[in-house]
């Protein structure tokens, strides 16, 4: 069980990496008028606007799916912060323009989060092995 929880969080960031710079790969995939209809609706405007924090953000998640994935201490309790945090940001965040490749990949991603949520909570391996970590 510890190894499918260790490959489940290594896809699922991988999955987050792919989705965060989708907006740089996209563009050779789609002729100019699609690319300016998406740019129109304010596709990958996030990056431009708010790349440094969405670079921190980045880095951080990918500390703590390394902690997820060492049973580092503390790891998952941030893990569930950071989760809250992404619910309000993503409802206040206002519209949202994806891709297909891009919701593709989000809804992966949010189907294995739910499965590592209910592996860090459900009695087993995966919760003892943090609690052994605490003390």
């Amino acid at each position: 069980m510890i190894k499918i929880f260790r490959l489940i969080v290594g896809v699922n960031f991988i999955l987050f990496v792919l989705w965060a710079v989708m907006p740089s790969i996209d563009i050779n995939w789609y002729d100019e008028t699609t690319y300016k209809v998406l740019s129109y609706e304010g596709y990958g405007s996030i990056f431009e606007l708010q790349n440094d924090l969405l670079l921190g953000y980045s880095i951080f998640w990918g500390l703590v799916n390394i902690g997820l994935f060492f049973f580092i201490m503390g790891s998952r309790e941030t893990f569930f912060v950071l989760l809250l945090v992404n619910v309000i940001i993503t409802g206040i965040s206002g519209l949202g323009v994806y891709t297909s490749v891009e919701s593709v990949l989000g809804e992966v991603s949010t189907l294995l989060y739910g499965i590592i949520i209910t592996l860090l909570v459900m009695p087993g391996d995966i919760k003892d092995k943090f609690s052994k970590n605490v003390s």
